[in-house]
């Protein structure tokens, strides 16, 4: 039978189980362990950059968007006047007018 070897590690009380286990792991697969962690970092750095590349495009989307809304109701608040205006200005306008004077003569 293979002889189990002890394994010892120190821990400060501020070190977490992940740090431990991340000793350990270096401890028995040195290169292992570092091909992750150069891995992982790459990775990270990867979506940075991706992140930064997008965000000129991003906020430029969200920046077309919101003109176009802006657009949309600054149209929809003139045809809405414009409506109103033609109402008004129309027999049913004066309908409603006379209606309103009536239920409101206080």
């Amino acid at each position: 039978m293979a002889k189990k070897e002890e394994i010892e590690f120190e821990t400060e009380e501020s070190s977490s189980i992940l740090d431990d286990i991340y000793d350990i792991a270096h401890d028995i697969f040195p290169d292992a362990t570092e091909r992750f962690h150069k891995k992982v970092g790459d990775m990270l750095e990867s979506a940075v950059n991706y992140i930064e590349n997008i965000t000129p495009s991003w906020e430029a989307g969200c920046d077309r968007i919101f003109n176009k809304v802006m657009n949309f109701l600054d149209g929809a608040e003139e045809k809405s006047l414009k409506a109103i205006d033609k109402v008004q200005h129309s027999p049913i306008g004066a309908a409603i007018d006379q209606i309103y004077e009536r239920n409101h003569r206080d």
